[in-house]
């Protein structure tokens, strides 16, 4: 069975990408899941068949808070199993909270730069702090509205995620740079202009979008970022280039979920913010909205 959750598990671990066409999607899906029958049969000594394959897969995604169990106690696990968050004694709690983001978003600027501790509870997460910043990226933006898709890994030379808001004809090629001081933008700037020029002429040709906006989400920017901007928007179909401090992410889904119907993707709301190219902090996000 072609599970949601065998999928995302499967892209979360780096094992597959999916493309749009599903019939392709499908059977690479399934000859990777024989793959991983002789894999886990191997290793655990005992046969496996493809529903053994999906039960681990279930376990995996299915219990994202508890901790990994080894193999052998996977077939005693059942859904009632599964441990959710709670909150905390209310004694702990020093101030209610304030903010309306989900917390798989607001910790966005702890990853953008690097933040001690974070690589390791990745790790213990079953994936790389790399990984789960680009997957938050995405939340955000899917959270936000618009119709997303992870990219990047495994996906060869691409950007890292695609966002596309239809009704207004326009989309945004993004791509994730953790980094402790800020993001320099003289690191790979060929390589992205390469591929921006081909997902951008690509996005036009195929989606007739009126507006391709490209943006770079990190901790912060640094060195001159002029000569990249100018170009990426001569040598591609890229409107505008927006150097995304992750902060300014967090504070879009904080006035899009506090607002809904006054934030819209439109020109009146996210569009704009997108319109410009350069710097984009939490601060200019909070001026336009407050």
């Amino acid at each position: 069975m072609y599970y949601t959750n065998s999928v995302n598990t499967m892209i979360d671990l780096n094992l597959w990408q999916p493309s749009e066409d599903l019939a392709d999607d499908y059977v690479r899906y399934k000859h990777l899941q024989e793959e991983l029958a002789v894999v886990f049969t191997q290793e655990a000594g005992r046969p496996f068949d493809l529903y053994g394959v999906e039960h681990v897969f279930w376990f995996k995604g299915g219990n994202p808070y508890g901790e990994a169990k080894p193999l052998r106690e996977i077939e005693q696990a059942t859904p009632r199993q599964v441990s959710h968050p709670t909150l905390d004694d209310a004694s702990t709690i020093s101030r209610l909270p304030d903010s309306y983001v989900p917390p798989v978003i607001a910790i966005l600027t702890s990853m953008a730069r690097n933040e001690p501790g974070l690589e390791e509870t990745a790790r213990a997460s079953g994936t790389s702090l790399v990984r789960a910043f680009e997957k938050s990226i995405h939340a955000a933006f899917t959270v936000l509205g618009f119709d997303t898709k992870l990219l990047g890994q495994g996906s060869g030379r691409v950007p890292d995620g695609l966002a596309i808001e239809h009704d207004n004809s326009y989309a945004i090629l993004w791509d994730a740079k953790i980094r402790e001081d800020g993001y320099s933008m003289g690191t790979d700037d060929r390589a992205i202009r390469d591929y921006v020029m081909t997902q951008s002429r690509e996005l036009k040709r195929r989606r007739a979008l009126r507006n391709i906006y490209y943006a770079i989400v990190s901790s912060g920017f640094k060195d001159d970022h002029d000569d990249l901007i100018r170009s990426i928007k001569m040598e591609t179909d890229t409107n505008e280039v927006c150097l995304m401090e992750a902060a300014a992410l967090v504070a879009m889904v904080d006035a899009k979920l506090r607002n809904p119907l006054q934030v819209s993707l439109g020109p009146d709301g996210l569009q704009r913010l997108f319109s410009n190219s350069g710097i984009l902090t939490g601060d200019d996000v909070l001026k336009t909205f407050v």
